[in-house]
């Protein structure tokens, strides 16, 4: 903890005042969104790791900082083919019973913190989180359900490019989201990698329980 209050002392120390009232996020999700991430809002995922890393790169891009808590099995390389910067980027692999209190002190200090949530967060749990990530305008993108969550998104189906039957090289996917933002739903298809644009749909999209 010792080292979190240091590290949070030198983001800020390193941060400019944040002029945009949203944070920007990939354009195929900017729809999904309002526009971009609300500062202090929180947002519920299905488990789609690579939604969550979509939903935070353009966020941090800049000069923002993240931080990944929860993921033991998280590559560097992933974060950095997502366009993260290394350098201003953490991770806490394994919080394990100290999850609530790592992720609310994590947000004191980071502009967006992706959490893959426990079985169940208590409300009480999930208020006081929340009313931290509210005082220091962290964005909390949640793998999990999340009471009042400020949006839930959830990945519809997956597109694979490249690939033929049972053969060829993957090199891409067109992943299709679904959110629900006060009771609207919207979809858009992000493509992944981030940085290519989503092919026209010639086969029906997959659909998959979850995507991890």
């Amino acid at each position: 903890m010792f080292e979190l209050s240091a590290l949070r002392e030198r983001i800020r120390e390193m941060e400019g005042p944040r002029v945009d009232p949203r944070l920007p996020v990939h354009p195929a999700l900017s729809g999904l969104v309002g526009g971009g991430l609300v500062p202090g809002g929180v947002y519920s995922l299905s488990p789609s790791l690579t939604l969550a890393l979509g939903l935070a790169t353009e966020a941090v891009a800049e000069s923002g900082w993240c931080a990944a808590i929860g993921f033991p099995h998280l590559g560097i390389e992933a974060v950095a083919e997502c366009g993260i910067a290394l350098d201003r980027f953490v991770s806490i692999p394994t919080p394990k019973e100290h999850w609530a209190t790592v992720v609310g002190a994590v947000c004191d200090g980071f502009t967006v913190v992706i959490a893959r949530s426990p079985a169940s967060v208590p409300a009480t749990t999930a208020s006081r989180i929340a009313a931290v990530a509210r005082r220091t305008g962290a964005v909390l993108i949640v793998l999990g359900d999340w009471p009042g969550a400020t949006a839930r998104l959830e990945v519809d189906g997956v597109r694979n490019l490249g690939i033929g039957d049972g053969h060829g090289l993957l090199t891409g996917r067109d992943i299709r989201v679904r959110a629900v933002t006060r009771g609207i739903t919207t979809t858009a298809v992000l493509p992944w990698p981030f940085d290519r644009e989503p092919e026209p749909a010639v086969a029906p999209v997959r659909h998959l329980r979850a995507v991890t």
